[in-house]
C-alpha cells in the first residue's frame, strides 16, 4: 500500500528483468518506486492483519508518506557504487565463465548512481506543498560473443503533494507522481536481438480527512494508476540455425560448445495496466458498555483495466536439418546447399482487454473490558470475474495478565482471500501458438503444414474458487528490565491455490493443460524478539524458524493427483513427484541483531549482523536417460524417456554483517551536509549460498559453488537546507 493506493503490480511479473520470454515481460512486483526521503512510516503487518486490508495470502506493507511541511526546505543526494569498490567470490571452477558474464545477476563490471531533489514548499499557513525527483541510472556490460557489449536502465520519479487545512479538524490532501523506466536489453550471442523495455506511469491520489470528536473520525479515498510494461523489438522471429558456413556465428561463442547460430529477439509486445479506487472508512467515537467498544467500518470499489497486445505475429524457427542437396523456396528460412527449418511455431497478433469491477466491505469491533481487549472484523469481497462472495473473518484475543502492560497474551484467527489476478484474466483470451511442419520431396523444401501435434493451456479462471489462506497465531508480550521481549507463534494453511492437470480433448485431438484448485500449502514459524533503546542507543534481536509445504511453486506446476505418481530421481535413487522434498525445504534459523547508535552529536552507526545455521537446498541437475518409448510420426524417430533428476546441496552457517556509518556536519544556520558510508558484509566472509552445473568446451561438463557477494560500498552525499 502507497498512501492508500494498492501498489501491487496486478500484471503478471517474475523472472530476472532482461531475460525476456517471448509472451511476457519480466517486471517488479510493485507498479511505482519512491524517494526514501518522501517517506513518513512503513507499517509491516506480518500477522493478524487488519479487516480493512484485503486481496493477500501473505502481508502487508502500508507506506504513508510525508505531509507537507510549514518551512521552506529541501534535500541534494547522490549515492554511487561499482564493480572496483565490490569483492567477489567465485569458484575457480567458473572464473572463466563469470568473467564473461551474459547475465544482469553476475556482474563482474558495473556503475550505479542515484540522485535525488526534494524541496518543502509553504505557500500559505493552511496550504503547502512537498516535491521530489529522483534518478537511477546503470550500466551493465555483458558478453556478447567473444567481446561484450552495455545493458542500460535508467528510472526516474517525479513527485507532487499538496495538502491544505480546511478549518483545523479536517483537510484535503493530494499527490501525483509519474516514474517512467527504460532499458536497453539484447539476447545473449544471438544477432539482430536488441530491444528496449519501457514501463512505469503515473498515479494520482486524494484523500479527505475529518475528526468527528472523542476519537472518531471519517475518511474518503480515491486514487488513478496508469502502468505499462513494453518492449520494442527490431525483429518479429527468432531461428535457431545450425552453427555452419553460411550461418557462422554460433562458434565465436567461445567458452561453450558450438552454439547453435541464434537470430532475433523476443519481439514487441504491449502490457497495460489501469485501475481506479475509491474508498470510504469510518471509526465511530468510543461507547461504554461493559467496557470501551470502539466500531470502525469501511467499504471500497475498485475498477482494473488490463491490456495485453502483440501488435504484430511473431514467428519461431526451430528443427534446423543440414542436406547439401536441399533446394530451397525461400531464402529466409532455408540455405541452398545447407540447411533448412523443419518446425514453424506462429504467434498470432492480438489485443486482448480484461476489465474487472471489484467491491469489499468490512466492520470492526475492538472491545476492551478489564484486562482483556476483544477485537472481530468481517470483510466481504466480491468481483464480477470470478463472481465468487468470499468472506474473511478476523479475530484477535489479546489478555494483560497482571493489568500492568507488562505480560500480554494474545491469540488470533484471521482468513485471507487472494486477489483476482488480472494477468488471468489475460491469459484466457490469448491465442495460442500455431505449429506447422515441413520436409522435402526429392530434395526440394516443401510448404508449411498444420500437425496435430499441437499442446497449448486453456486459461480459465471463472470457474475456479478464489486462493485463500487460514491463519492461527498466538503470542507473548513480556516487559524485563526496560526492555521488550516478544515471541509468537504463526501457522497457516492455504487452499485452493492455482494449479493445473493435463488433459486431452478428442474434439480437435490437441493436447490441453487445465487450470484447476488443486495446490495446497502449509506453513508455521515461531519467532523470538527483544528491544530495548537507551538514550542515543537502541538494540534489536530476532529469530525465527519457519516450515513450509507446498503442492507447487505456483500455478503453472503441473499438479494433478496423477502427476504426483510421476518418478524422479533424487541423490540417484527413482522416488515418487510426491515425495520430492521442495527448494529450501530445509528452512535455516536466521538470527539477527540490529544496533543503531549516535555519537559526537555528528556521528551515527547502525550495524546488523546476521547468523543462518546450516541447511539444505534441492538443486535441479541434468535429465537422467531411462529408455526409449513410441516412434515420433513427424520424426520417424523413437522418443527419447527420460527423468528429471535433484540433487541435495549441503549450506553451511553463514555470517553477514552490513554497517552504515553516517556522519552530518552543519554549515550554515539549519543546513547541513550529510556523508554516508555503507559497507555490506564488512568483514568480507566466503558464505556458500548454493550450487550449480553447466558444461563448457573447455572444462566439460562439471558442478561449481555460488556464494554471496563479499565486502561491498556505497558512498553518499546530502545536503538539507
Amino acid at each position: 500500500m502507497l498512501d492508500g493506493m494498492s501498489n501491487s503490480n496486478p500484471l503478471e511479473t517474475g523472472g530476472v528483468i532482461g531475460q525476456e520470454s517471448i509472451g511476457n515481460i519480466q517486471g517488479n512486483t510493485q507498479k511505482f518506486f519512491i524517494d526514501s526521503w518522501l517517506i513518513d512510516e512503513v507499517t509491516v503487518y506480518d500477522s493478524n492483519i487488519p479487516v480493512q486490508y484485503g486481496g493477500f495470502t501473505g502481508g502487508v506493507v502500508d507506506v504513508t508518506t510525508k505531509k507537507p511541511g510549514s518551512k521552506f526546505g529541501g534535500k541534494l543526494s547522490y549515492r554511487t557504487t561499482q564493480s572496483g569498490w565490490s569483492h567477489y567470490f567465485i569458484d575457480e571452477r567458473d572464473r572463466e565463465v563469470f568473467n564473461k558474464s551474459e547475465s544482469s545477476e553476475s556482474q563482474p563490471n558495473f556503475r550505479k548512481d542515484f540522485y535525488s531533489v526534494s524541496l518543502n514548499i509553504p505557500v500559505t499557513e493552511d496550504t503547502k506543498f512537498i516535491t521530489s525527483y529522483s534518478r537511477r541510472e546503470s550500466v551493465i556490460p555483458l558478453g556478447y560473443f567473444d567481446g561484450y557489449r552495455d545493458t542500460e536502465r535508467r528510472s526516474e520519479s517525479y513527485y507532487l503533494k499538496g495538502l491544505h487545512n480546511i478549518d483545523g479538524v479536517s483537510y484535503i490532501e493530494a499527490s501525483f507522481t509519474y516514474s517512467p523506466y527504460k532499458g536497453k536489453y539484447f539476447v545473449k550471442d544471438t544477432i539482430e536481438s536488441d530491444y528496449e523495455t519501457v514501463g512505469g506511469g503515473y498515479f494520482a491520489s486524494a484523500n479527505y480527512f475529518k475528526e468527528t470528536g472523542e476519537g472518531g473520525n471519517i475518511k474518503f479515498h480515491a486514487d488513478y494508476s496508469f502502468q505499462e510494461n513494453s518492449r520494442i523489438n527490431s525483429t518479429d522471429y527468432h531461428k535457431t540455425w545450425i552453427s555452419s558456413y553460411y550461418k557462422p556465428w554460433g562458434s565465436k561463442a567461445d567458452l561453450y560448445d558450438e552454439l547453435p547460430s541464434y537470430e532475433g529477439g523476443p519481439g514487441n509486445l504491449n502490457k497495460e495496466n489501469g485501475a481506479l479506487n475509491l474508498s470510504f472508512d469510518q471509526n465511530l467515537s468510543p461507547r461504554s458498555l461493559w467496557g470501551k467498544h470502539k466500531i470502525s467500518y469501511g467499504a471500497t470499489y475498485g475498477y482494473i483495466m488490463g491490456r495485453h497486445h502483440r501488435p504484430e505475429e511473431y514467428t519461431l524457427y526451430s528443427g534446423a536439418v543440414l542436406s547439401e542437396d536441399v533446394i530451397c523456396i525461400d531464402t529466409e528460412t532455408c540455405v541452398d546447399g545447407e540447411q533448412y527449418f523443419t518446425i514453424r511455431s506462429t504467434y498470432p497478433k492480438s489485443d486482448v482487454r480484461a476489465y474487472i469491477n471489484q467491491f469489499a466491505a468490512y466492520a470492526n469491533e475492538e472491545w476492551r473490558f478489564n484486562r482483556f481487549l476483544f477485537n472481530a472484523g468481517l470483510r466481504v469481497t466480491n468481483d464480477d470475474y470470478m463472481n465468487n462472495t468470499d468472506f474473511s473473518p478476523r479475530t484477535r484475543l489479546q489478555a494483560d495478565i497482571f493489568n500492568d502492560n507488562g505480560t500480554i497474551l494474545a491469540a488470533g484467527y484471521a482468513r485471507y482471500y487472494g486477489s483476482s489476478l488480472l494477468s488471468n484474466k489475460l491469459r484466457e483470451g490469448i491465442l495460442p501458438s500455431i505449429k506447422n511442419v515441413r520436409w522435402t520431396d526429392k530434395n526440394l523444401v516443401q510448404s508449411w503444414e498444420y500437425t496435430d501435434n499441437q499442446s497449448f493451456t486453456e486459461y480459465n479462471f471463472s470457474d475456479l474458487r478464489t486462493p485463500y489462506s487460514d491463519e492461527f497465531t498466538a503470542g507473548v508480550e513480556q516487559k524485563i528490565f526496560g526492555s521488550i521481549l516478544n515471541l509468537n507463534y504463526t501457522a497457516r494453511l492455504s487452499e485452493d491455490e492455482f494449479a493445473r492437470d493435463y488433459i486431452v480433448l478428442e474434439k480437435d485431438g490437441r493436447r490441453h493443460w487445465r487450470l484447476n484448485n488443486n495446490g495446497s500449502s502449509q506453513y508455521q514459524s515461531v519467532q523470538l524478539k527483544w528491544s530495548k533503546s537507551w538514550k542515543n542507543h537502541s538494540l534489536l534481536f530476532n529469530t525465527t524458524w519457519s516450515e513450509s509445504k507446498t503442492s507447487n511453486d505456483n500455478y503453472d506446476s503441473d499438479f494433478s493427483l496423477e502427476d504426483m505418481e510421476t518418478e524422479v530421481f533424487l541423490e540417484g535413487k527413482r522416488i515418487k513427484l510426491k515425495d520430492l522434498p521442495r527448494d529450501n525445504f530445509n528452512k535455516p534459523y536466521v538470527l539477527n541483531f540490529a544496533y543503531a547508535g549516535k555519537f559526537f552529536e555528528n556521528l551515527t552507526v547502525s550495524a546488523i549482523l546476521k547468523y543462518t545455521t546450516p541447511y539444505k537446498k534441492l538443486t535441479s541437475d541434468d535429465d537422467v536417460f531411462v529408455g526409449y518409448g513410441e516412434t515420433n510420426p513427424d520424426t520417424g524417430e523413437r522418443d527419447e524417456i527420460t527423468l528429471a533428476s535433484y540433487s541435495i546441496a549441503h549450506i553451511n552457517e553463514q555470517y553477514m554483517l552490513d554497517c552504515v556509518f553516517s556522519w552530518k556536519q552543519k554549515t550554515y544556520k539549519d543546513q547541513s551536509l550529510t556523508v554516508t558510508l555503507e559497507i555490506f558484509n564488512i568483514l568480507d566472509l566466503k558464505n556458500k549460498i548454493g550450487e550449480g552445473s553447466r558444461s563448457t568446451a573447455a572444462q566439460g561438463y562439471y558442478t561449481y559453488d555460488i556464494y554471496q557477494m563479499g565486502r561491498q560500498f556505497w558512498l553518499g552525499l546530502a545536503y538539507a537546507f
